[in-house]
This record gives structure tokens, sequence and C-alpha cells, in this order.
């Protein structure tokens, strides 16, 4: 058997349907004619054949979509639109950007999503969504594709969610309770003059803030397992107070004098790629008031790409953790 073959079996690993349709013929057909030039890109020189393959056969899966106008990538889009009214991250969306067909856009994100995503060690991996190897493959694509589209048969639009999970972009952030404040955000309050976020860089000085300031009896209990890490973030959420671990030095505030602009530039990206690295209230208020404005990806261009895109990045890396305060 070739390996470097895509085949019917692997084409229906993508849809609900079993049985064979006539258009689905003609889709393997085209995902091995997009295999080949995924294997001849700079791209994916040296990735797996089976890697390769999936590549090729997302493509192809997208491509059916637009000619369906169902699909995963449908109700990616529409997901896109309710949470950002926009179509895609990124990208500058132009008049020549049409919904119905397929677009150079389109096929630059999905490259993008391919090369971009979690891993079980690390921050995850973090493409350049303008890297020339990427442009270079999604234009040989996009050209493949007009070439074709008016040829492609219209399927029955079933793919799975292909793009992302079906709930990674729902809006499931926990739910604010407009509540009165609780004893301890009361005093929370009145020790840093009113301000709902608070630096504190020692675990002595944390343990102080507690048992002293806050009058919390079994503070020591509580805040056992912070006892050898430092850099903390306190904040009054709702009828509580949220700790961040170790991420203080990359917030912008007049009242943080530990403040680090080098390490934000540097580093600060892991809180919008790495699950529990920030308790997300944190950084959902960091956020809303410029306190990250330093933060930016390992890529070029990378703060303006954070900067505007933020939610969706967090979003994308953080997966079941986005909107959990934890």
């Amino acid at each position: 058997m070739n390996s470097s073959k895509i085949f019917l079996k692997d084409w229906l690993l993508l849809h609900q349907h079993n049985q064979i349709e006539l258009a689905d013929d003609w889709y393997v057909g085209f995902s091995n004619e997009l295999l080949q030039l995924v294997i001849a890109s700079d791209l994916y020189d040296g990735f797996p054949i089976e890697q390769q393959k999936m590549v090729a056969l997302l493509l192809t899966t997208y491509l059916e979509d637009c000619v369906a106008q169902e699909g995963g990538w449908c109700r990616f889009k529409e997901t896109q639109m309710e949470l950002y009214k926009r179509p895609l991250p990124f990208y500058t969306i132009t008049n020549d950007y049409i919904e119905d067909e397929v677009n150079i856009e389109d096929i630059q994100f999905l490259l993008w999503c391919f090369n971009s995503g979690p891993v079980e060690q690390g921050v995850g991996v973090v493409d350049d969504p303008f890297g020339d190897n990427l442009l270079q493959l999604a234009n040989a694509v996009y050209e493949l594709m007009i070439e074709k589209f008016n040829q492609a048969p219209i399927g029955l639009g079933d793919s799975f969610d292909w793009v992302v999970e079906p709930n990674q972009f729902q809006n499931h952030l926990e739910e604010k309770q407009e509540t009165s404040e609780s004893e301890v955000i009361t005093r929370f309050l009145e020790l840093t003059n009113g301000n709902k976020i608070h630096y504190v860089y020692t675990y002595k000085e944390l343990e102080l803030l507690f048992s002293k300031g806050l009058n919390f009896k079994d503070s020591k209990e509580s805040l056992v397992e912070l006892t050898d890490f430092s850099d903390f973030v306190v904040l009054a959420y709702q009828k509580r107070l949220i700790i961040g671990v170790g991420i203080a030095k990359y917030f912008s505030d007049t009242d943080n004098v530990h403040y680090s602009k080098t390490k934000a530039m540097d580093e600060a990206y892991v809180l919008f790629c790495e699950p529990r690295r920030c308790p997300f209230p944190i950084l959902e208020y960091a956020m809303n008031h410029n306190l990250l404005a330093d933060a930016s990806l390992p890529i070029p261009n990378g703060n303006q790409l954070l900067l505007e895109n933020w939610d969706f990045i967090a979003r994308w890396y953080l997966g079941d953790f986005y909107g959990v305060s934890y």
C-alpha cells in the first residue's frame, strides 16, 4: 500500500456519513493533488507523511465546506463573527474577501492553525501567521483551489468541527454575579486604596497580607502550597480573592515596583498560551486595564498581533482553562 497516498477511508474520518457519496471520490482525488504541494513545500519539509496527509485532508475539507456552505469551517466562521465581528484573527479582511468562496486569508489562517497549538510540555507552539514559507504554500494551495472551484461537487456539508472543538470558542467565562462585596473584599480594597489588583513579591508578605491585613485565621494552612513561590498578583474577583503565582513582573502598573519590561516582552505571552499559568480573571482584568501592554508573541510583530487578538489566542491555547479562575 502506498503510504504517501490519501484514501477514501482517510477522507471519511472527517465526516459524519459512512456511506460513500458521489462527491467523495472527487475530493479524495483533489486531496492527493494538494498532498503533493504540501510534501514539496518548505513549510512541511521533513514532517511525517501522516501529518502532511492530514494537512491536505483538512484543506480539502475546507474547500468542500466552502462549496457546500455547510460544515465545520462554516460553523467556525459563524462563531468568530459572533465573538469578534470578523471572520478571522490576524489578517486584514478587504473587499476582495468573498464569504461563499475560498479566500487566501482563510488558507493562511488554517496553515497557522495546523502549526500552532498547545503541547503537553511547555507553553505551546506559536507559528508566524505571516511567515514566508506559510504564505508561499498558501498561495500555491489557493491557486489550485481557484482552478478547481467550479468543478468541485457539492458534498453533504457534514464535516465534523475540525477547526476547533465545539465548546472551545463558546463564551463560557464563569458567570459574573452582581453581588455585594464580601467582608474580605471590603477589607482588601481598604488596604489597597480601592485597587482591585495588588502585587506581593514574597511569600512572607503574602502570608502577612492574609493573616494580619485580612484577618485570615488559617492563612498559613490556606497558603501552604505557595510557600516556595514569589511574585504574586492578588485580584478581588466577585466575593473572593484570586492569586496568580510568579507573574507580577509582567504587569505594567504604577503600583508594581517589580515590573520588568524586558521580561514582559520576552515571557508574558505564556500567560495566554500555557494553561494554568495565570487565572483567567487576572488575565482578563489585566487586558481590560492595559497592564500587559508589552506582552509579545515570539514572532515578528508579536506585540501587535497579541494585543489585537488576545482573546482568540487565549481561547485557542488555554482550551478548557479559558474563563476558569481555579
